[in-house]
């Protein structure tokens, strides 16, 4: 059959999404002292980093949409973001 040529060929698609992974970035800065004057001087953090560990802009983002735009209670929402 390989050589026979299709009269109509029939077509499908399947959307899906992509599996959704937890993505971690570590943040570090240096902290120096001034040889001469003993100064300590501190990098600074991207302005958004204000805690040892912390959700970023989009997860958070998306946890207050649930919450509040699709009215998911704060357990369920507790439940989906720690599976």
């Amino acid at each position: 059959m390989e050589e026979v040529v299709p009269f109509r060929v029939d077509i499908r698609q399947v959307f899906d999404l992509p599996v959704v992974r937890m993505e971690v970035t570590q943040h570090e800065r240096e902290i120096k002292r001034c040889p001469e004057c003993r100064l300590v001087q501190l990098a600074e953090f991207p302005f958004y980093v204000t805690n040892h560990v912390q959700y970023g802009p989009v997860i958070t983002s998306l946890i207050l949409y649930w919450n509040h735009a699709q009215l998911i209670p704060c357990e369920r929402v507790t439940e989906m973001v720690n599976t």
